[in-house]
């Protein structure tokens, strides 16, 4: 494996988008996806209770600030999940990836089994301010990744909300923040710049398309 190649390296984030979501009917649902990643990233993986600690929700963990240094995230890894397109444009599709994942992740912590969980569910197309009034009360303390297209972070008034309670925040289409730039092929010097422009707007993490 890479990380165990490169001992020192990482963090590294994964972002997860099964275009149609889980299919549990089908062998792929939140409980054998947590399986794969046990048996692949053994150890490797920074898992939702590593981040509750003794925190009563993963919002309060989070807004406590009870993430790890970057240096100790030495050889881990982040898992989060977003909704896949097919299923956010399927209007039979009532039970889309981050809330399967979030309602997943509560039974396991009602069963005293937080630990196998290995995925954070990630509210997807977040901007400004509280995005998670879509979700059921008891959901929206599991949710503090959030993913949104970068132009829509810069040119709104809040992410520095987002900053302020210290969540995960995932920036895509990096390019097309003006002045746009190549998404294949920028300058070192423009890819650069644009990662530490958004890093001022509080990004965790950036990429340059609208999926990973």
């Amino acid at each position: 494996m890479w990380l165990d190649a490169h001992p020192g390296k990482g963090p590294i984030t994964i972002k997860l988008e099964m275009k149609t979501g889980f299919s549990a009917n089908n062998g792929l649902g939140p409980a054998q996806l947590d399986a794969s990643f046990r048996g692949h990233l053994a150890g490797h993986v920074f898992r939702p209770v590593d981040l509750l600690g003794g925190y009563a929700t993963l919002d309060d963990a989070a807004k406590a600030n009870n993430w790890p240094t970057r240096a100790s995230m030495a050889g881990k890894v982040f898992v989060e999940a977003i909704p896949g397109t097919v299923e956010e444009g399927n209007p039979t599709d009532t039970l889309h990836t981050d809330v399967e994942e979030a309602q997943y992740l509560q039974s396991l912590q009602s069963s005293g089994h937080l630990g196998d969980g290995q995925v954070f569910p990630t509210e997807h197309g977040a901007v400004g301010g509280d995005p998670r009034d879509k979700y059921a009360a008891a959901l929206r303390p599991w949710f503090v990744f959030f993913d949104g297209d970068a132009s829509g972070w810069v040119n709104d008034t809040g992410p520095s909300w987002y900053d302020t309670n210290h969540y995960f925040v995932v920036m895509t289409d990096a390019q097309n923040v003006a002045p746009a730039i190549d998404d294949r092929n920028p300058t070192v010097d423009q890819a650069t710049q644009r990662v530490t422009d958004l890093a001022h707007q509080h990004a965790s993490v950036v990429h340059p398309t609208g999926s990973a």
